[in-house]
């Protein structure tokens, strides 16, 4: 495993520094999402319900647990609201800083990380600006991909599973843990979702319980997730033309694809790339595509620019890589002109198509995958 240098480290910590800075003062005079949501920790410290009221052909507000972690910041926001802003965009910059090391130390390299930092550029930006919490979320998928690394599979499923609790749609990467059998992580996992979810019946009681079943029938009933339209895939079918029908075939297909390359694979096949496709599942998935979601593609955007091209069709394969990033990096959005007809489609879809054609790149990289040897078998420390 690679080390960070420490010139590289000076040059992190300067370039962090100031792009700490410069993200605390823009969360600063924006954080609308971080802010919303202060608001329903506040209600959570009062003994409120959190979700009666809320306009679900908006979107879904996040899950109990994340409002029961976000206290600490609801009491900082009852002293200065800018001050809670300000620390959750610097740590959550220090978070990204962890996760690009992580990367480093896995690669070898720094080039993948910044091309494959330049691929998510959008969505990240749009997670410092409005103070979403997929970063959080980004951390704890490196966090499991560490573990597993490290043959620490049933701690990975615990990382897994507060980050469903957190937000719900990383519920998806169990399916790594299901597919290659690990029942006893995959039990855990589940497990942690579920008991962190509870966790708000403790500053409230019974009334906790109701919190959570209110929150329920709001993600199952919300005009914004209905016929799947509010989906990455599902909404990309609907404003194509498609048909409900359409969406699930392709919704099927999607996970019967990473299911197989998951299953084919050999036991040595690397924890980044099988937790990686798994996140680019997640995210077109999700019952909401929101653009800040795309972060999760990081770790599979490293894997992808570190593997080597293949020896047949070098330039189709950079050409795919290239438009994909172009897609999920979200440039094209920042063209205002008119566009012929299929450009201006591209353009309004740029980040469900680029999701797409960043799981087929992963799903044609499982045939030298599978083709690779298997190394000698690591102990599993007790």
């Amino acid at each position: 495993m690679a080390e960070v240098t420490p010139r590289a480290w000076r040059v992190l910590l300067a370039l962090g520094g100031v792009y700490a800075a410069v993200d605390a003062f823009i969360g600063v005079h924006s954080g609308g999402d971080l802010a919303f949501h202060l608001r329903l920790s506040e209600r959570l410290l009062h003994g409120q319900p959190l979700y009666a009221d809320f306009d679900g052909s908006i979107g879904l507000p996040w899950p109990p647990f994340a409002i029961v972690a976000l206290t600490p910041f609801a009491l900082l926001a009852r002293i200065s609201l800018p001050l809670a802003k300000c620390v959750w965009a610097i740590g959550n910059v220090a978070l990204f800083g962890w996760c690009l090391v992580r990367g480093y130390r896995h690669v070898g390299r720094w080039t993948p990380i910044v091309l494959a930092v330049a691929a998510i550029a959008q969505p990240l930006q749009s997670n410092f600006q409005h103070l979403n919490i997929n970063l959080v979320l980004l951390a704890l998928v490196v966090l499991a991909i560490t573990d597993l690394e490290q043959r620490r599979d049933t701690r990975a499923a615990w990382w897994i599973g507060v980050a469903t609790a957190l937000k719900g749609y990383p519920g998806a990467i169990f399916l790594y843990f299901l597919v290659r059998a690990r029942w006893r992580p995959l039990a855990a996992g589940v497990a942690a979702a579920i008991g962190l979810t509870l966790l708000v019946v403790l500053p409230t009681g019974l009334a906790g319980a109701t919190t959570v079943s209110d929150y329920a029938h709001l993600a199952l009933t919300a005009k914004s997730t209905q016929a799947l339209t509010g989906q990455s895939i599902g909404g990309l079918v609907a404003r194509l033309g498609g048909s409900l029908t359409t969406a699930v075939v392709l919704d099927a297909l999607a996970v019967v694809a990473v299911t197989t390359v998951l299953w084919r694979g050999p036991a040595s096949a690397e924890p980044m790339y099988q937790v990686g496709i798994t996140a680019v599942l997640a995210v077109l998935l999700a019952p909401l595509d929101r653009l800040h979601y795309y972060v999760l593609a990081l770790p599979a955007w490293i894997v992808t620019f570190r593997a080597p091209s293949p020896a047949r069709g070098r330039g189709v394969w950079f050409a795919a890589l290239t438009v994909a990033a172009l897609l999920t990096s979200g440039m094209l959005s920042h063209i205002h002109s008119p566009l012929p007809t299929i450009l201006a489609v591209v353009r309004q879809n740029t980040y469900n198509f680029g999701a797409v054609m960043l799981l087929i790149v992963l799903l044609a990289r499982h045939t030298t995958l599978s083709q690779s040897p298997d190394p000698p078998p690591v102990p599993r420390p007790i």
